[in-house]
């Protein structure tokens, strides 16, 4: 289990622990900010637990657009919620982000 916003997470992919531990320094393993670093110029955007929206300009500032979501949905209609969102983000990113004013 590793932290998002400070909670624990069931992980199923250990070994992606692993890999992580050995890219970033300790204390910057388990920053969302610092895990979107490991994607800048791969990835259009990042899905960011709420916990961490303190960090949503840090990402953005890498180049991603970020969706700040309950990653961590306990119920049924909240997983389903979780779902229809990312999956909505992820058409938004077909498209460019508006000028912003």
């Amino acid at each position: 289990a590793q932290p998002a916003g400070g909670a624990a997470v069931k992980v199923g992919v250990l070994q992606f622990f692993g890999w992580l531990d050995r890219s970033l320094p300790l204390d910057e393993v388990y920053r969302a900010a610092a895990v979107a670093g490991l994607y800048r110029g791969l990835v259009d955007g990042f899905v960011l637990d709420e916990r961490d929206a303190a960090q949503t300009a840090e990402i953005e500032a890498l180049g991603m657009r970020v969706l700040c979501a309950d990653t961590l949905a306990a119920s049924e209609p909240g997983r389903a919620a979780l779902g229809a969102a990312v999956l909505g983000f992820g058409r938004s990113l077909r498209n460019p982000p508006a000028a912003r004013p």
